[in-house]
């Protein structure tokens, strides 16, 4: 941005609040010696925008101070806002990477509603019938929505049900147990499926993969010292399932393709989060004086630092794999950097 050398120094008189303005003489117009280039001031704070869903194709975002969600396409940086989706009095708005949905009920109590799913990408809506005798969850993938069933003894049989795309309508989920409705809670998912706790008949906090494509829930061993989901760090990645208990630079990865595949990964800190992107355990440190970002191989290595810096707020995970939060080179830089695998394996940070 250039100005005359006048309006310069109001400017930086106005940002510093050092000096008094004094009256110049006017001047007929500026020339190339009389012109000063202002450098913006750069960022010192991290944003505090944060991601609330990442797809493959853009990420839900909100406006600080505004209150308001929208979704950004990776594709063209158009910004949209999120679609207009009516659950009614009781029913519930859910959301996963590129998608928005609702279920909705204008009456209390179990018996399921009409649950919309809108894909911000397309722009394209559809509506899947209230289940007889089933119950909506929040999760969902690109083919299927995830739904329970509770006999008179208050357990639950999980149902996949089939979206539009989808020519298996309603598919049982083959579960070790029965799982009482009152300790039954998904943690987190993506488009391959999704990580669940519950209570187990012999009373034991439980730990489960399920898979959307086999229809599968599957117990996982906890890491070594920890004795229920709650201390445990855990997240999903495109190719593996990394569980780490808190307090230890220790995770065990699961291969996604075969549970009995596994890896042992040493972490640069006890503390963070951890998140698998392609072949690479990324952790953020956000209890170090730093904040900073590294990735390990999984197959061993020394780590890399991706980022120096990162927000407090967080990493957040997107559905295709990529990992997503605020950081930046140094003390004084930052901006949004999703972490993805690129084409030869290695992990990518890009802005």
């Amino acid at each position: 941005m250039r100005r005359s050398r006048v309006l310069g120094a109001a400017a930086l008189a106005l940002a510093t609040g050092i000096g008094a303005l004094t009256a110049a003489p006017a001047a007929a117009g500026p020339t190339a010696a009389d012109e000063l280039t202002i450098a913006p001031l750069p960022h010192r704070t991290p944003s505090y925008q944060s991601v609330y869903e990442a797809g493959p194709n853009g990420v839900m975002l909100d406006r600080p101070g505004a209150g308001n969600m929208y979704w950004k396409s990776f594709a063209d940086g158009r910004e949209v806002p999120l679609a207009d989706c009516p659950s009614g009095p009781y029913g519930k708005w859910m959301s996963l990477g590129d998608t928005v949905g609702c279920e909705y009920r204008d009456a209390s109590g179990t018996t399921a509603g009409p649950l919309t799913l809108h894909d911000q990408a397309t722009g394209r809506s559809e509506t899947l019938a209230a289940p007889a005798g089933r119950s909506w969850t929040s999760t969902f993938s690109p083919t299927q929505v995830l739904a329970t069933e509770q006999d008179a003894e208050g357990r639950l049989t999980l149902h996949l049900m089939g979206r539009e795309n989808e020519p298996r309508k309603d598919v049982t989920v083959t579960a070790p147990e029965r799982i009482p409705s009152y300790r039954f809670w998904v943690q987190t998912s993506d488009e391959k499926g999704a990580l669940i706790t519950y209570r187990s008949a012999a009373g034991q906090e439980t730990l489960a993969l399920l898979d959307f494509a086999t229809a599968t829930l599957t117990p996982l061993a906890l890491p070594e010292g920890a004795t229920e989901p709650g201390s445990v760090d855990y997240a999903l990645g495109s190719r593996w399932v990394s569980l780490r208990k808190s307090g230890s630079t220790t995770a065990t990865l699961l291969s996604r393709a075969d549970l009995a595949v596994t890896r042992s990964v040493t972490t640069p800190t006890p503390y963070g989060r951890t998140h698998p992107v392609g072949d690479w355990l990324v952790t953020q440190d956000s209890y170090a004086t730093s904040d900073a970002v590294t990735a390990v191989p999984v197959d061993g290595g020394a780590p890399r630092t991706l980022l120096a810096r990162s927000s407090d707020r967080g990493l957040t995970t997107g559905t295709d794999g990529s990992a997503y939060l605020a950081g930046g080179t140094d003390s004084s830089h930052w901006a949004m950097y999703r972490v993805t695998p690129g084409p030869d394996g290695a992990r990518r940070c890009r802005r």
